[in-house]
């Protein structure tokens, strides 16, 4: 992730804790960024960002690579913030991302808000009764809500500031209506609110 560097630095400059699964800690050293506490089998790491933990006498916990979890979840079964940032990747390995949305989607619905980000794309979670204000970059963004909870459709859907706007919509798991929508005005405000259910609201710069 060369252009998230930035992005590690800024929000773990402001962030209570720094937790690293794994490789993540050769991300924030990459970043420049402090490192607070490393989960994982240590299968991903590099010599440098073992050694440099040791070094330091950062705490460290260390799992089997045979095991349930994957390292990033086991870091967010141990976090005690209800705000969260997860840095990982949105792109190669579709398992590991498609495990990383869903898990987090899950979490959501036990209170627990994760921001997950490559530094340049971005995934959060809406529950019913929550809105979300957004304000853009100067390049155009694609914005895309997609039901995440297969037994319950998102209803009271509404948007302003996108270009496809929705007043009081349901949107279904499995549907891509809200697909592929985007801000209106780059460096303008979006806003999307629902009433009911759990959407995952996708915000992507174009290619």
């Amino acid at each position: 992730m060369p252009n998230s560097h930035k992005a590690i630095f800024d929000c773990a400059s402001k962030a209570s804790q720094v937790i690293c699964a794994d490789s993540g800690v050769d991300a924030a050293l990459k970043a420049g960024c402090r490192i607070d506490k490393v989960y994982g089998d240590l299968d991903s790491i590099s010599e440098d960002g073992l050694s440099y933990i040791k070094e330091n006498n950062i705490p460290l916990e260390v799992f089997p690579c045979e095991k349930d979890m994957t390292d990033t979840e086991l870091v967010l079964s141990e976090v005690t913030s209800s705000n969260v940032v997860l840095f990982c990747a949105l792109k190669g390995r579709i398992d590991h991302v498609m495990a990383n949305v869903l898990m987090c989607a899950r979490l959501k619905l036990s209170g627990l808000n994760v921001l997950v980000t490559d530094g340049e794309s971005q995934i959060r979670f809406l529950s019913g009764g929550e809105k979300f204000v957004y304000k853009s970059s100067s390049v155009r963004e694609m914005v895309s809500l997609l039901p995440v909870d297969i037994g319950n459709p998102v209803t009271g859907v509404t948007t302003k500031g996108l270009y496809y706007e929705l007043n009081d919509a349901t949107l279904n798991y499995g549907s891509s209506l809200g697909v592929s929508n985007y801000i209106k005005d780059p460096g303008t405000f979006c806003e999307i609110s629902i009433k009911s259910g759990i959407i995952g609201v996708y915000v992507v710069p174009e290619e």
